[in-house]
């Protein structure tokens, strides 16, 4: 296992131009700029092969993972649900946060076919403890 703080210059070398879909969300609680240049160069530096991420939102930080992995064969797995009992939104702003969701991720697919993108909407609290040991044993990097 490689030690993170070793490759932190590398890590955050914001000179990286990754061209991210522009948030769509009315609130700027997507994946920022500077976060997806430090998880797009973790993932080059580490190559991850299993990920997990936990939170998928927009699917912004599901497509820069992919961006960084196009050529490695990698698989993500990314979980989130609608209709967090912290945060007080109308039905419809969940129903659109879902669509941005479904096409970002949609263009994740497209964008990088070598990757294998699945969608679990879910609560992570109540489907990781049945996904990991029944799909993966082990997973390399998880967000």
């Amino acid at each position: 296992m490689r030690n993170l703080a070793a490759y932190w210059p590398e890590v955050g070398n914001f000179a990286v131009d990754l061209g991210v879909p522009p948030s769509r969300w009315r609130e700027s609680w997507s994946t920022h700029e500077l976060s997806a240049k430090r998880i797009f160069n973790a993932m080059r530096i580490f190559r991850p092969r299993r990920i997990l991420e936990t939170g998928t939102f927009e699917g912004l930080g599901t497509w820069v993972m992919a961006k960084a992995l196009a050529a490695n064969g990698s698989e993500i797995i990314t979980i989130d649900y609608d209709g967090d009992r912290e945060v007080a939104m109308p039905e419809s702003d969940w129903k659109e946060l879902d669509r941005i969701r479904a096409e970002n991720l949609e263009t994740a697919r497209k964008d990088f076919p070598g990757v294998t993108i699945e969608f679990i909407k879910d609560d992570s609290r109540k489907v990781l403890p049945g996904l990991l040991p029944a799909r993966w044993d082990r997973w390399d990097f998880f967000f």
